[in-house]
């Protein structure tokens, strides 16, 4: 029992350092990587020396499961060109320059020493990069390059390490073997991902009941990951694919019930788990710098060497990528604005950590290895993570204009009523219903599209006002909440029905909260450039 109180104390701090990330206005990855390191020099705290299979088989499934639901396939295939560029290519070839340049520099370190730490450090971390990413408001297309970067690029990594390894074992490298193991390993993790995937689709459109639904979801991460690691294949790449699949047909595999309560299940998970990750990498960073042997000339030399050749590769991949696309004539090409800020989202994570820390005990050089990797984790969430905003506006890369996203909404929405409408009619007509029922599903039916009608017909003025008429429904739910609640204190309404409007309630105020706070992130982001424009 006593051992549970780091865990409390360690998801306690994760929730105060949010709070206060969200008061200073800074990414809250990068705060708690450097609290959690400032924590580590208390004297009592416990040392958080974390098995690597606690991070690859227990904390990184869901976290990655969760971020492939929520991407778009639709979205990735517009940018599957650089996507793929970035999440094999450049990690492979940074692996690579990072092994040469690291064992020219410091020959002490052999070759496929070098390379396992190039493998290490290769991937941008999926968690960081899309929470960075998303926290400092950067355009639609930026995001989903990084999302898709991110989720696909760690299984290239982790097989580039195990082709390391063997080649420590051996002394030799061949690039040979090393393709096949690759290539193999990928159509597997494909494989694994496609069929547990399209099976959990049907498995979910089958199930009738939202918790049972949202427990096989919370599941099917941890069965992707160990079938594709068993399988000689990449966990990793079949939980992406899998969360992908299932993400994809939700839409139209469960109801809005199950999605309302998926979402908030996996939002909880993703906060507390992300938080974790990140606390977890600053505490245990001094302990690894303490335990390397080698001398502290050769120790700086090495690790300085791997974040130089890491932050400064990047942009050579970034925009060598674009470049080769335009001798394709490829469409859905980023700006060359946009590809700097690509360049500079670099961030490394748990992932690396984790990785660094499945070599075996007799791996020469490991302890360098792992500080080498704290290093370049602590130097690109320290540099990268905190000036993201500033180098964005820079460039002049900005967030993509809300107006044209709510204009885009309130088409779609118009649209769809007028669909609706006239199925409403047929069916009405086809029911034969009443006189006075019909009335009651056309009025239902004018109130459904009355916000879109509005929108579309008058939208400044909507525009104007909108706040306000949000703001006055809330005070009307409040009021409708503050009566239903002394009616069931009274003794006139059940405990059951007041739950059951409770819910109404609760799903009409959330929805209202959260266009609030959507027009509220955009017009900090609009004023942001306003300002930083006028400054410059």
């Amino acid at each position: 029992m006593p051992q549970l109180w780091p865990v409390i104390g360690l998801v306690a701090g994760v929730i105060i350092v949010n709070g206060l990330a969200s008061r200073l206005r800074i990414a809250a990855p990068v705060l708690l990587v450097l609290i959690g390191f400032g924590v580590s020099f208390i004297p009592g705290v416990p040392s958080f020396t974390v098995s690597p299979d606690v991070i690859l088989f227990i904390l990184l499934p869901p976290l990655l499961y969760a971020a492939g639901m929520e991407s778009s396939i639709i979205a990735f295939k517009k940018l599957l060109r650089p996507i793929l560029q970035l999440a094999v290519v450049a990690v492979i070839l940074t692996a690579v320059v990072v092994g040469l340049i690291v064992h020219a520099v410091v020959p002490a370190i052999p070759f496929p020493v070098a390379l396992a730490l190039g493998a290490v450090v290769a991937p941008p971390d999926a968690v960081a990069a899309v929470a960075v990413a998303r926290k400092v408001g950067l355009p639609r297309s930026v995001v989903t390059l990084l999302e898709g970067e991110s989720l696909f690029n760690d299984a290239t990594s982790l097989v580039m390490l195990k082709v390391a390894v063997t080649a420590i074992g051996v002394g030799t490298f061949g690039s040979g073997a090393a393709v096949g193991e690759f290539a193999t390993s990928a159509a597997i993790g494909l494989a694994v991902g496609a069929i547990l995937g399209v099976g959990v689709s049907w498995a979910r459109n089958a199930l009738s009941n939202s918790l049972s639904i949202t427990a096989l979801s919370l599941i099917t991460p941890f069965v992707a990951y160990l079938l594709g690691e068993q399988l000689h294949g990449s966990g990793v790449l079949a939980v992406v694919v899998a969360g992908l699949i299932v993400g994809f047909t939700s839409a139209t595999h469960v109801s809005g019930d199950v999605r309302i309560v998926e979402g908030a299940t996996f939002a909880t998970l993703r906060y507390v788990l992300e938080g974790a990750v990140f606390a977890l990498i600053g505490l245990q960073l001094w302990d690894i710098v303490r335990s390397v042997q080698e001398s502290a000339g050769t120790a700086l030399l090495a690790a300085v060497t791997t974040l130089l050749v890491v932050v400064l590769s990047r942009p050579l991949w970034v925009y060598g990528g674009d470049a080769l696309s335009r001798l394709f004539r490829r469409e859905h090409r980023l700006e060359p604005r946009k590809l700097a800020v690509v360049s500079w989202a670099g961030m490394r994570g748990v992932v690396s950590l984790a990785a660094a820390q499945t070599l075996p005990l007799d791996t020469p050089h490991r302890d360098l290895i792992l500080l080498c990797t704290v290093v370049v984790i602590f130097g690109t969430l320290v540099l990268q993570g905190p000036t993201l905003p500033w180098f964005a506006r820079i460039v002049g890369v900005h967030a993509d204009d809300p107006e044209t996203a709510a204009i885009e909404v309130r088409r779609a929405r118009h649209e769809a009523m007028a669909g609706a409408s006239e199925i409403a009619h047929a069916a009405l007509d086809q029911h034969h219903l009443p006189a006075p029922a019909r009335l009651l599903v056309e009025r239902w039916l004018k109130a459904r599209g009355a916000e879109a009608s509005v929108a579309e017909a008058d939208r400044d003025l909507y525009l104007q006002y909108q706040d306000t008429i949000n703001h006055v429904r809330r005070d009307i739910i409040a009021s409708e909440r503050a009566t239903y609640i002394r009616l069931r204190n009274n003794g006139k309404l059940s405990e059951g029905s007041y739950q059951q409007i409770e819910r109404d309630l609760d799903l009409e105020e959330s929805g209202l909260i959260r266009r609030h706070n959507r027009r509220g992130h955009q017009n900090t982001l609009i004023a942001e450039g306003t300002d930083d424009e006028t400054d410059h």
